[in-house]
This record gives structure tokens, C-alpha cells and sequence, in this order.
């Protein structure tokens, strides 16, 4: 029920699925607004932080665990969801020397080329028979 009701926008406002300036996000929307910011701010890559979790079907079973979806993945390069939200996640951190490291689900050899183009290195788990795996 808390899930449901949940929310920080006027509905009235919003966009239906379909239209022009939907966004799957929009109840949280002010929220992240407030948010993301502020974790840019004060987030330093390589601090000690003090809530992990424990994913024990993960071969390093302890780490951070965020994922904000908001449709269909595509992995044929940059323009599927899950690069495109790497690289916003990561906005703000280009030309330092960061290394990413992902699982499977968000490796593909066009997200790390353009990480590599930003100066932040990359390294992930991949299937071969993944799309447009390197011979």
C-alpha cells in the first residue's frame, strides 16, 4: 500500500507512457531532483562506506547494490537503457582516472569504448556470445 501511494508529484501533471516527456520516474521525480545533487557533492569514489550488501549468489559476495530501471535494455551498444544510465551515473567523474567495475548486464564492448574515450576504465564480466562481442 505505502508503495502504491508513494509519491512526490501532482499526477495531474503527468505524462502518459507513450507521450512526449514521459518519464517512468516522474513520483519521485522532485525527490531524485534533491538527491542526486547532493550525493554528487558529497560522495567521494574510494570512501569507506558503511552500508553494503551481501549478494552471495556473486562471486564478491559483499557490495553496493542500486538499480534504477526505467525499460527495456538494448545491447547492442550506447543507446540501450542500461549504458546510457552507466553513463549518467558517471557524469560529472570523466577525465579523473575512475575505473568502473559491472556484471554482465551492463558490459558491452560500445559502453566501455566510450568510457575508455572519457578516460574512465572499465572492467566487467561478458558473455562471448553477447552482440557485437570482438572476434
Amino acid at each position: 500500500m505505502l508503495h502504491r501511494n508513494l509519491h512526490f508529484n501532482n499526477n495531474d501533471v503527468r505524462n502518459e507512457r507513450g507521450q512526449p516527456g514521459y518519464d517512468p520516474l516522474f513520483k519521485l521525480r522532485p525527490l531524485l531532483d534533491i538527491i542526486l545533487p547532493t550525493y554528487r557533492e558529497n560522495y567521494t569514489p574510494g570512501c569507506r562506506i558503511y552500508f553494503k550488501q551481501y549478494l552471495p549468489a556473486k562471486p564478491t559476495k559483499w557490495g553496493f547494490k542500486l538499480e534504477i530501471y526505467t525499460g527495456k535494455a538494448n545491447n547492442e551498444g550506447c543507446v540501450g537503457t542500461t549504458s546510457t544510465l552507466v553513463k549518467r551515473l558517471l557524469d560529472g567523474y570523466e577525465f579523473k582516472g575512475h575505473i568502473l567495475y559491472c556484471d554482465s548486464f551492463y558490459s558491452s564492448p560500445a559502453l566501455f569504448q566510450e568510457l575508455k574515450e572519457m578516460q574512465i576504465g572499465a572492467c566487467g564480466t561478458v558473455s562471448e556470445r553477447r552482440k557485437h562481442f570482438p572476434e
